[in-house]
């Protein structure tokens, strides 16, 4: 069986669903199948969140604004999944983040399954970034002009930011220290839908940054990159963030979120 790298795997469209499996004809596509159980030659990490309670000490930091409902926590009874909520106050936060145990050297990428209650007013990101000055507050500022915040200079996120004038649904967002600049590339004209998850997959592939948005069934939408080169090869940490813009309350649920890349 050929070896399939993280970002082999993660360009692939449903490297595990029926569809990748009627083409196992091909070595490389059983590979690509098998990916998350080749331990050997990856790191591949899935977030199911069976477990008895979301464990904020060793596996994720969660954090809200001051006036939120709630922090992201385990929905007992939902076959394994985490909520949040962000209050009717405009602007409240609700985030989740990791240590920064990936890199884009390594082919790094991330999918979340994922839907929101209400995607009127709302603002979301999720990706990964190089550090957070605070753990509740949003690390993309401008989507029609991309700008990174929050002590976040490299990143690798995929954003939408329906109060933004212009490109008000998803898209690819990535950050560069060096030379200093944030680059966008639309995912068409695709947006959530509401109470209806949907998958957001983001690779990267020597500092290019591949985003995917799937449907509720894991059929690929849509998918865009930014060119090679845009994100330098640090420290990256999994981060996902979601506001909402008016005073109306904003109910995030996560599925899953997993991880991988290349040892």
């Amino acid at each position: 069986m050929s070896k399939v790298s993280s970002a082999i795997y993660g360009e692939m469209n449903g490297p595990s669903s029926f569809r990748a499996q009627d083409k196992l004809r091909d070595s490389r596509a059983v590979a690509a199948m098998a990916f998350p159980l080749a331990w050997e030659s990856n790191i591949f990490k899935l977030y199911d969140f069976t477990e008895v309670a979301l464990d904020t000490t060793n596996l994720w930091t969660v954090n809200k604004s001051a006036s939120a409902t709630a922090n992201f926590a385990k929905s007992a009874g939902q076959g394994g999944r985490i909520t949040a909520n962000t209050s009717a106050t405009t602007s409240q936060i609700v985030a989740i983040t990791q240590a920064l145990d990936w890199s884009s050297a390594k082919n790094c990428g991330m999918e979340v399954r994922y839907q929101v209650d209400v995607v009127t007013n709302l603002h979301l990101e999720m990706g990964f970034v190089d550090a957070t000055t605070a753990t509740n507050a949003l690390s993309v500022t401008g989507i029609d002009t991309p700008t990174l915040a929050n002590g976040t200079v490299d990143g690798a996120l995929i954003a939408m930011d329906t109060g933004q004038t212009t490109l008000k649904t998803l898209a690819v967002i990535g950050g560069n220290s060096n030379p200093a600049a944030t680059t966008k590339a639309a995912l068409g004209t695709l947006a959530p839908t509401a109470a209806t998850y949907q998958s957001l997959r983001i690779q990267t592939i020597n500092g290019t940054i591949l985003g995917i948005v799937k449907d509720a069934n894991g059929a690929e939408l849509a998918r865009a990159s930014i060119g090679a080169g845009v994100l330098p090869a640090t420290a990256l940490k999994p981060w996902i963030a979601f506001s909402n813009l008016t005073a109306a309350g904003k109910n995030p649920i996560i599925d899953y979120i997993a991880l991988w890349q290349d040892r």
